[in-house]
């Protein structure tokens, strides 16, 4: 929530690590997509930010509305309106627009 994505992919790469063959583990490689698509979202990369968000928000959707703590709902919603956002200023060619981070 505080907005260091890069810490929270590396932390859900751990997780995601530690889940392998569990039943999480999808759940913490999409955290960590997530993560890592906002990092590039931070560094000014429209591919990566959209490429990243839209392999990472399929994952936790299969978990349900919350999970382990994170409010899944939440995150889908800011994350498809962000991953629209960064699909729209790569076709552009645009700058990445201003966006609220999302809460989880």
């Amino acid at each position: 929530n505080a907005g260091n994505y890069f810490g929270a992919h590396e932390a859900w790469e751990t997780a995601w690590r530690l889940e392998r063959g569990a039943p999480d583990e999808e759940f913490f490689k999409g955290l960590s997509q997530v993560g890592a698509g906002y990092t590039h979202y931070l560094r000014g990369n429209a591919h990566g930010a959209r490429a990243l968000l839209d392999r990472g928000l399929p994952r936790v959707e299969a978990y349900g509305s919350r999970h382990r703590g994170i409010d899944v709902a939440a995150l889908l919603v800011a994350g498809r309106a962000h991953l629209a956002a960064f699909a729209a200023a790569e076709a552009a060619r645009a700058p990445l627009p201003d966006i609220e981070p999302p809460r989880v």
